[in-house]
């Protein structure tokens, strides 16, 4: 968990995007499950919530939006 977690802040390290609020939240809860991590997972859900702020409210909704493109559906398969 620890070493995907590594790669995807790493990926991330550059860009301010929401992904990366939802990938640190995500981080910290899963940190909080276990008591020895507790304080660790805390302190990544309150950096989430920091960089949150920074964000319009329907970030996390734009983040799911999947808008196909209809150029590249074959007419064809489909009899158009």
């Amino acid at each position: 968990m620890k070493r995907i977690h590594e790669v995807i802040f790493k990926q991330l390290a550059e860009s301010e995007c929401y992904e990366k609020v939802f990938a640190t939240r995500n981080y910290g809860y899963l940190l909080a499950q276990k008591e020895a991590t507790r304080l660790e997972g805390n302190d990544h859900i309150k950096k989430a919530e920091e960089m949150q702020k920074f964000f319009p409210y329907w970030a996390e909704r734009q983040m799911s939006l999947f808008v196909p493109s209809l150029s590249m559906i074959d007419e064809k398969d489909y009899g158009l």
